[in-house]
């Protein structure tokens, strides 16, 4: 892959498909949506640079570590309202950037289209000598969202060719990718260049975000128990009303409803996982589910799109495949 020339296209037919969201990375995937995933990724490689692109028909909510030695920067090239970037609203143009070994965190609405670019420090500054440009540190060694977006003009540009990648019938063949990473790695070293005084970059949750991040926290730690909003709450520093207010503004749904959604995932992880002789209602009930698995299989189904015995069977093909 590191030597391919041109873009390599993938469909998104499976929840386990956006683990590959950015080349290399190590991510968890939480669906947000109803209905089955859907969309597609697309990747290249040239001259020391990595680029992973999604466009995303379901909404879809990642976190994890996007690369353990090298720095990634992840651009919202059309991103819906309620889009997210650690928990923070962002927009189209928006960048943030990743150290390597750091914790990234995006909620992408249905139709996002989205673009990393991983390469290690010495390439980003041999890329500034050249066009002449100083790089701002305070910038270019933090991990977060940086204070200003790309300029439009070249958001549109960027997102013009990336569409035409995802969209196309594939009659033809993909894009080059030369003439694009040459202009997309200008475009970066002069965004992240030296900066005026008094300009900071957004690191740490704020507002709603925060107290959805410091309740999800504690939702996690606790999904095989019964839960109570009221401890929740606590957990998050704040009254049960404006918890359920900051899950909706940031999620897009209550706690509960997210915390639901949190157990699904994690008896899809475990039917993944588990040999088949444990019972799938035992699974279930580990997460959290401990009476009426029926309820809970047929939410599982809508989710995904398939039952908990079909996921238990993916498995096992998988591993016959890998023989």
């Amino acid at each position: 892959m590191h030597g391919c020339p041109r873009w390599q296209k993938y469909p998104v037919r499976r929840l386990e498909d956006l683990q590959n969201l950015v080349l290399g990375a190590e991510l968890e995937v939480i669906h947000m949506g109803c209905s089955p995933v859907r969309g597609s990724l697309a990747f290249a490689a040239h001259d020391g640079l990595i680029f992973s692109t999604s466009l995303l028909q379901s909404p879809t909510l990642v976190r994890g570590i996007l690369s353990s030695d090298a720095m990634t920067f992840c651009l919202g090239l059309r991103l819906p309202f309620g889009a997210r970037q650690w928990l923070d609203p962002v927009s189209h143009g928006d960048i943030g950037l990743l150290q390597s070994g750091a914790e990234y965190e995006g909620l992408f609405p249905s139709s996002s289209l989205h673009l990393a670019l991983t390469l290690d420090r010495a390439r980003l500054d041999r890329e500034a000598t050249l066009q002449g440009v100083v790089l701002d540190q305070r910038l270019s060694d933090t991990t977060g969202l940086h204070p200003d977006a790309i300029p439009q003009s070249q958001i549109l540009q960027f997102r013009s060719y990336i569409l035409h990648l995802h969209e196309g019938d594939g009659s033809d063949d993909f894009p080059a990718i030369e003439r694009f990473s040459k202009s997309f790695l200008r475009c970066l070293v002069h965004h992240y260049a030296r900066r005026p005084e008094g300009w900071n970059i957004h690191q740490a949750p704020r507002g709603h975000a925060c107290i959805v991040k410091r309740a999800r926290d504690y939702i996690e730690a606790n999904l095989a128990a019964p839960l109570s909003m009221d401890a929740v709450a606590r957990a998050a520093e704040t009254s049960r009303r404006t918890l359920f207010r900051s899950f909706e503004a940031v999620l897009g749904e209550g706690p509960l409803a997210h915390a639901t959604r949190l157990r699904l995932h994690a008896l899809r992880k475990d039917l993944l996982v588990h040999d088949s002789h444990r019972r799938i209602a035992d699974l279930a009930g580990s997460v959290g589910f401990r009476t009426d698995a029926g309820r809970a299989s047929a939410r599982y189904g809508r989710l995904f799109g398939e039952l908990p015995r079909d996921t238990r069977a993916l498995r096992f093909e998988r591993n016959v495949n890998w023989l």
